[in-house]
């Protein structure tokens, strides 16, 4: 417990619990730099109850025991790594567990559910590096959480920034969020044809194909694609796979390739080809605004 007064500085040193029964961590307010939990107890009896805010600036690592968020409902805020082992657990409450800082973060979540979840940083990355669940994402204007081929389940999508995805995960998204933010997919240097994630009546608001891999992936549409936003292709291939796609926004091919297919592709705020290929097919192309040629081929 820290009560009155008192001057806590972490001088980038790591403060770690390591117990062999519940222990209660009253913040007051401080903020430590590496936080780490080795609770040995039995299950049940290793707990590390928060009480006050937990604000952990470098890295906070769950080896044995569990987080409790849920008896006191603090919020969260961590700038560094976020590491789960098999024998840590999280026990979410109605706080907000913020990533903010700068740069790339990794979070090893050991398929916790973390509740309300938000990245907002100086344009901050999240990379996964194992499966996890969210309750409300919400993922800031500059801002970026990267699955890296994890699996992820989101109950409500709040995407204000990129959400980026290899396309062989498993995404669930209950509740996805159509008139903001980016969805980005970026392979795995793999030659081979993954198959874009449907989400409803509209699908995304900005959408993006940009696999830079050596060995770069077809993207096809697997049903009708409804694009809010705007479609880019910059790296690695588009097949609409005999399926309509409806973009509100500009449809821009600057570097990838586009395969139109058999079915009507509609691109309502024009078309734009500045490099890589747009390659027609039976299907009807309807441009409805610009079409502009200033390099590759169409």
């Amino acid at each position: 417990t820290v009560s009155g007064s008192p001057t806590f500085t972490h001088n980038s040193g790591t403060v770690t619990f390591d117990g062999a029964a519940n222990q209660t961590f009253t913040t007051n307010g401080v903020t430590l730099n590496h936080l780490t939990l080795n609770n040995t107890g039995a299950s049940g009896s290793d707990k590390l109850i928060i009480s006050g805010n937990l604000d952990v600036n470098g890295n906070l690592t769950l080896t044995d025991g569990t987080l409790d968020l849920a008896t006191n409902n603090p919020n969260v805020n961590t700038a560094g790594d976020v590491a789960i082992a098999s024998a840590g657990a999280v026990t979410k409450g109605t706080g907000t567990w913020t990533f903010d800082g700068s740069g790339t973060s990794t979070l090893t979540g050991n398929s916790q559910d973390l509740g309300t979840v938000t990245i907002d940083g100086s344009t901050k990355t999240v990379q996964l590096g194992g499966a996890v669940a969210f309750g409300t994402l919400t993922i800031g204007s500059d801002d970026t959480l990267s699955l890296a081929g994890n699996n992820v389940t989101v109950t409500t999508l709040s995407n204000n920034g990129t959400f980026k995805l290899q396309g062989n995960e498993t995404v669930t998204i209950t509740t996805m969020d159509t008139d903001s933010g980016t969805v980005e997919y970026t392979g795995r240097n793999i030659a081979e044809t993954l198959t874009l994630r449907d989400f409803g009546s509209t699908d995304y608001f900005n959408l993006t194909i940009n696999d830079t891999n050596t060995n770069k992936a077809t993207f096809a549409s697997g049903a009708a694609k409804s694009i809010a936003g705007a479609f880019t292709v910059s790296s690695a291939t588009y097949d609409a796979n005999a399926n309509t796609t409806t973009v509100t926004g500009l449809t821009t091919v600057n570097g990838g390739t586009y395969l139109p297919s058999t079915a009507t592709q509609t691109f309502n705020g024009g078309l734009t080809v500045s490099s890589g290929t747009f390659t027609g097919s039976s299907g009807a192309v309807d441009v409805n605004g610009n079409l502009a040629l200033s390099g590759g081929t169409l």
